[in-house]
């Protein structure tokens, strides 16, 4: 598992802390200000239209690889956007919550920070993989390896691999099944953690073992490279 990569603190242009606790109150000052000005709330429930509207914007975008320099296309009043956008919510509100869209309790994360990095993504990262594992069941051969999806921000668990196609990235560990590639398990690699809960080992055995324990006893056939 030595491949050479170092964390995005020893690089130069980037910086060990994420940035997102010193953007939230620009940003909150900054919706505080335009949601004013809409008479919209920005508060957004999971049990909200908006949210439901939200979300269905974000996965239609990325199923048509849809950059956000061309959102107004969806918007267009031209012929040449889609209808229901403009029926859902404005283009304004969908910035303003894409801009705003934060994974955990803001007030709490500089306590929860002090012992996981991971702090800032865990809840919902958590309920991702839970329900990977609820609504989803592999098939007989799986295989557990590592992933490297691409990612260039501030961040402390970052990772730079010179010898990968994406230089820059978040390194995870992810158990899927070998004929139709689902994911059924993951981890991320955030590095040495301070003591407490979530300081776990990173060698390759513990990673595989704790990788494959949602399936011990269920007789599957489990392959890694480590």
């Amino acid at each position: 598992m030595n491949d050479g990569s170092k964390d995005f603190a020893e690089n130069g242009d980037l910086g060990e802390d994420s940035d997102i606790d010193e953007m939230d109150k620009v940003e909150q000052d900054e919706s505080d200000s335009s949601t004013e000005q809409d008479g919209e709330d920005l508060f957004l429930d999971e049990d909200d239209s908006s949210a439901t509207g939200f979300y269905w914007f974000v996965v239609f975008n990325k199923c048509l690889q849809i950059k956000s320099s061309c959102l107004e296309e969806l918007w267009g009043q031209d012929g040449d956007g889609i209808e229901r956008s403009s029926l859902v919510m404005s283009i304004k509100r969908f910035k303003i919550l894409t801009r705003c869209l934060r994974f955990g309790d803001r007030i709490t994360r500089s306590k929860r920070k002090a012992f996981d990095y991971f702090a800032p993504i865990r809840d919902v990262f958590e309920k991702f993989v839970k329900n990977c594992q609820s609504f989803y069941s592999p098939g007989e051969n799986v295989t557990i390896d590592e992933m490297f999806p691409s990612f260039r921000s501030k961040c402390s668990f970052g990772q730079c691999i010179p010898s990968r196609p994406t230089k820059y990235g978040i390194k995870l560990f992810a158990l899927v099944d070998a004929e139709v590639i689902c994911t059924f398990n993951m981890e991320i690699y955030a590095g040495k953690q301070p003591e407490g809960l979530f300081c776990v080992s990173n060698k390759p055995p513990d990673v595989a073992k704790r990788m494959a324990a949602p399936l011990f006893g269920f007789g599957r056939n489990i392959t890694d490279d480590y």
